[in-house]
């Protein structure tokens, strides 16, 4: 496999080091973009960018704060529940909001089990 180099760009006013390189800031240099802190595969960002195409009303609830996300996730259905999960995990993966996701999918795949055998 071909390691793909990309140009960085340390916008901050301190050092970064990616990998063995070393960045001053304000330095651009080429780097391994699989170490870059927000890479994602192509087949991730190609989801992303279907998630935000199918979900644009989730994308806009996750630019609230995180008390208002939390308090609209009972009302969401389960397929927009795990697409939110998924758009915040890429996005700023907020762990409150990820948690209650979690615990809100996990309830109802309980209720559901618990619903079928009966």
């Amino acid at each position: 496999m071909r390691i793909k180099l990309i140009p960085f760009t340390n916008e901050t006013e301190r050092f970064i080091t990616v990998g063995l390189t070393t960045i001053a800031p304000g330095q651009t240099r080429d780097v391994d973009e699989t170490l870059l802190p927000n890479y994602q595969p192509a087949a991730n960002q190609s989801e992303s960018n279907e998630a935000d195409l199918a979900y644009p009303a989730l994308h806009a609830l996750l630019a609230s704060n995180v008390e208002t996300v939390i308090n609209a996730l009972p009302d969401l259905p389960t397929d927009e529940l795990e697409a939110l999960g998924e758009i915040e995990q890429m996005g700023k993966a907020r762990k409150t909001i990820l948690g209650a996701v979690a615990e809100l999918l996990l309830n109802r795949a309980g209720a559901e089990q618990q619903g079928g055998e009966g």
